[in-house]
């Protein structure tokens, strides 16, 4: 069945955008009383074709944001600019990234003059799963942004353990204090396969992966973090972020499998935290080894804490202004892989290093908390975010069903209100 395709004024969203001060319960307007929170409809010029599962990133030095990809589209690439618009990125280069949906983008924010992003991977027009790496370097010339695509490889491709294997659904963020790019998981045929899927023989990763570039921005290395029985094991299309603040990279969700005669895919709601430096080995009271190492939240039964149910394919991005990641939507999985529910919640998450540390690590005390828009997006899941320089986090596309949207959504977020990280979180390590 082909998919249908919604925009914005397809589903008459357009004539909501002023519901923010809408009157409530006592008879004032919310822009008589507070600033609610809200998600509101933007109507840009020229706003990218209908898509899902495309990537989306935003470099907060140079304030430009890039859209690439996706599942509903050619390989075209797309910038969110200080204007608030979106406008087609214009070319330099000869050669750009191939089609694919479920790839990953990260900005590489400090270079000078320069929007520099890197893209991985995903999966192509023709169902296999790519390994390719590219960097994207934006600059502005005549008061044009213009793009320039570069395809890195290594000196040791041919090697078989040089690079990740191909795949798609991968978590990727760019860790900043460690000048990194972490590739986590995914779908595909690599060599650190967890499970294999009872339907069309594609698997789960639970590899890990952390890339340098060279000081001039080209390939430097690859390397393969050992693997961890303890970690979060093999998933895809999970939501993945990472906190300047605490250093760390966080993985929420996504889906597995169960194994055995009954096999069936599962949505997750865990969430995990990366330590590109914990310490892996403690004597006499001091670290002697550092390195990477994947660490379980874990949440106190009393009081309970409230967290995002189940899902993958969720939308996930940091806020430095407020100090706090936004998650939305996403969809569960049932028991087969077409019992699929798209969601429409919207949900903050804080996190900040314990004051309790034990034998040189000090892991993450971490907060949810459910916000309730005045207005918000239809449920959808796949759909691309970003946090830009206006502290907006901005929603595009993204599908539900065989309904796949392209509109855009900026969250507007209540100001003043600085929400504590809740002392009564186990921060225990599994």
């Amino acid at each position: 069945m082909s998919a249908r395709v919604i925009g914005l004024f397809s589903l008459g969203l357009s004539s909501i955008l002023g519901c923010a001060a809408e009157v409530l319960g006592d008879g004032t307007s919310s822009s008589d009383a507070f600033v609610a929170d809200t998600w509101q409809a933007l109507v840009p010029a020229s706003p990218p074709e209908a898509r899902s599962s495309a990537a989306s990133a935003f470099d907060r030095v140079q304030r430009v944001g890039v859209l690439f990809g996706g599942n509903e589209a050619s390989a075209d690439t797309y910038v969110w600019t200080s204007a608030q618009e979106w406008q087609r990125l214009q070319g330099t280069s000869s050669s750009v990234p191939s089609a694919r949906f479920g790839h990953s983008l990260v900005a590489i924010p400090g270079i000078t003059n320069t929007a520099r992003f890197l893209l991985f991977g995903g999966r192509s027009t023709t169902d296999e799963g790519l390994n390719d790496l590219w960097r994207l370097d934006i600059t502005v010339s005549g008061g044009v942004l213009m793009g320039s695509w570069t395809a890195l490889q290594s000196d040791d491709d041919d090697a078989s353990n040089s690079r990740p294997g191909g795949r798609f659904g991968h978590s990727a963020t760019w860790l900043e204090n460690a000048g990194k790019m972490l590739v986590y998981g995914g779908q595909g045929h690599g060599a650190d396969d967890c499970s294999t899927s009872p339907w069309d023989g594609e698997l789960l990763e639970c590899d890990t992966w952390l890339l340098t570039l060279n000081r001039s921005g080209g390939f430097g290395s690859w390397k393969h973090v050992q693997h961890d029985e303890n970690g979060p094991g093999g998933r895809a299309r999970a939501a993945t972020i990472y906190n300047p603040s605490t250093g760390r990279a966080y993985v929420f969700g996504g889906d597995s499998w169960s194994t055995g005669m009954d096999a069936y895919y599962s949505s997750l709601s865990d969430l995990w935290e990366l330590d590109p430096n914990a310490c892996t080995f403690w004597f006499l009271g001091r670290c002697w080894n550092r390195s990477p190492k994947w660490f379980r939240i874990h949440w106190s039964q009393e009081p309970r804490i409230v967290t995002p149910s189940i899902r993958g394919l969720a939308s996930f991005a940091y806020s430095r202004a407020r100090a706090e990641s936004v998650l939305f939507g996403g969809r569960t999985i049932g028991r087969y892989a077409e019992e699929r529910t798209p969601m429409d919640d919207t949900w903050t998450l804080r996190c900040g290093l314990s004051t309790s540390c034990t034998r040189g690590q000090c892991l993450s005390v971490c907060n949810w908390e459910e916000l309730s828009p005045v207005i918000e997006p239809p449920a959808r899941s796949g759909a691309t975010i970003l946090v830009d320089d206006t502290d907006r986090a901005i929603l595009f596309g993204g599908h539900a069903g065989d309904l796949v949207y392209g509109d855009s959504w900026a969250l507007i977020r209540t100001p003043g209100i600085d929400m504590e990280i809740a002392s009564d979180v186990n921060d225990a390590a599994e």
